[in-house]
């Protein structure tokens, strides 16, 4: 599900992010408390975007959006959340299958 590329990017920025400390349980808890605040700041991000694009934003904003600026915003909550996916350990490509499954189970595809 996840793409080899996309797989190395995200194992590249966990090598420099994991390079920027000492490797102890206390910084990983660390990296993954940072790693989840920058997620909820992303999904604001997006959620601000997304207001845009259904014209519910205050007018001075509305002029403000641009097709690119979401696409955006959406690629920095996924990308917030492969890395914090990585740092906690969590196979994504095992994990989304998984639930997939489930899904498929429930009669919801």
């Amino acid at each position: 599900m996840i793409t080899k590329k996309l797989q190395k990017i995200i194992d590249w920025f966990d090598e420099k992010l994991n390079q920027n400390y000492e490797e102890s349980l206390q910084n990983k808890k660390e990296n993954i408390l940072a790693s989840s605040i920058k997620l909820s700041e992303e999904v604001w991000e997006l959620s601000g975007e997304v207001l845009k694009f259904i014209w519910r934003a205050r007018k001075d904003k509305l002029k403000n959006f641009s097709k690119e600026s979401l696409e955006w915003e959406f690629a920095d909550v996924m990308f917030s959340l492969l890395v914090l996916a990585k740092t906690m350990w969590v196979d994504i490509n095992e994990a989304l299958e998984n639930k997939f499954e489930k899904i498929k189970k429930r009669g919801w595809v």
